[in-house]
């Protein structure tokens, strides 16, 4: 089996060297641990000499959101690529009433790229980042975008001269998770599209993928104020980040990424969540104490509000 590099992971990314797909930390995910070892980039001249293309653009299905509705949609769909593709840039274009929308790709408990839904499939039943219809399947965070339109532009230097990319093979399951809220007093169409460039053909680079952790225990107190819900994920020796964010829905006043006691990310703001980057070659090590994030949550309501999918009864802490 052929050895690659890893490096520079995005979001809360992390960069290692793994001959297998790394192990999942005590409350993490690793995200797009793609198990392609065996070479599919051009880089290492493992692939098919055409392994590189341009990219893909995907454009879901209108959808009529009506007046004063809030509601999520998820869309499945494979990528239309036939041969193994590296993504340099995502870009997400929302619509007037999207208020966010969230990229996964799907795979099965081996890391082996597995559909949840049939390609094509739109829904608001059993959407979102947990498989609540159990379909086996896990959901890897890919991208995220909160404004009309939102990118990522992925760093064209690894330090060593290399530009980073994720690889993306031909026909993955993916599907975007799309929250919808029309404050307006008429019923309006939206449609979101994504739009993946890769990088041209036969450009070595450097492969990057995603870190996410998500607590799956959150219980917020009926009638409570500032509740704070922390967790901390051991990172494997040798990662290196260059991108952080985090993620919650509308109960959170606070989300936190840290390094022991040190402050990496702070977003106070739910619906527009900090960034923090460390581009090459400046990418962020952590030390021995791990990742730590924090959310803190009001639920002035009723009934105790746990992890989950929707954005108006449950909540989200990520990082």
């Amino acid at each position: 089996m052929s050895t690659r590099t890893l490096r520079w992971l995005p979001i809360v990314a992390l960069m290692v060297e793994f001959a297998e797909a790394p192990p999942a930390a005590a409350g993490g995910i690793p995200i797009f641990s793609d198990g392609f070892n065996t070479g599919d980039s051009c880089a290492w001249n493992l692939g098919p000499s055409s392994c590189l293309g341009p990219g893909f653009q995907i454009d879901t299905p209108e959808v009529l959101i009506g007046p004063g509705e809030e509601i999520t949609y998820c869309y499945y769909f494979e990528t239309p690529n036939t041969e193994a593709i590296a993504v340099k840039r995502w870009a997400l274009t929302l619509g007037s009433v999207a208020h966010d929308v969230t990229l996964y790709a799907t795979y099965d408990g081996a890391q082996n790229p597995t559909p949840r839904q049939p390609d094509g499939t739109l829904t608001a039943s059993d959407c979102g980042f947990e498989d609540t219809a159990a379909t086996g399947t896990i959901a890897n965070w890919l991208y995220a975008g909160h404004d009309a339109f939102a990118e990522l532009v992925l760093p064209a230097d690894d330090g060593a001269g290399s530009p980073l990319a994720v690889e993306v093979p031909a026909g993955a399951p993916m599907f975007l998770e799309m929250h919808f809220i029309n404050s307006t007093g008429a019923t309006i169409a939206n449609t979101v599209r994504l739009d993946a460039e890769a990088l041209a053909i036969g450009t070595a680079y450097t492969e990057t993928a995603s870190y996410f952790t998500y607590n799956t225990s959150l219980s917020i107190p009926a009638g409570s104020g500032g509740h704070s819900a922390t967790q901390t994920c051991p990172v494997p020796p040798g990662v290196e980040f260059w991108f952080l964010t985090t993620r919650t829905h509308g109960h959170a006043s606070l989300a936190t990424v840290r390094d022991g006691l040190g402050s990496l990310v702070q977003s106070p703001d739910w619906e527009h969540p900090a960034i923090q980057l460390f581009p090459p070659p400046t990418a962020y090590t952590f030390s021995a104490s791990g990742m730590t994030y924090e959310c803190v949550y009001n639920n002035p309501g009723p009934t105790t509000i746990t992890s989950g999918n929707d954005p108006q009864t449950d909540e989200n802490c990520v990082g």
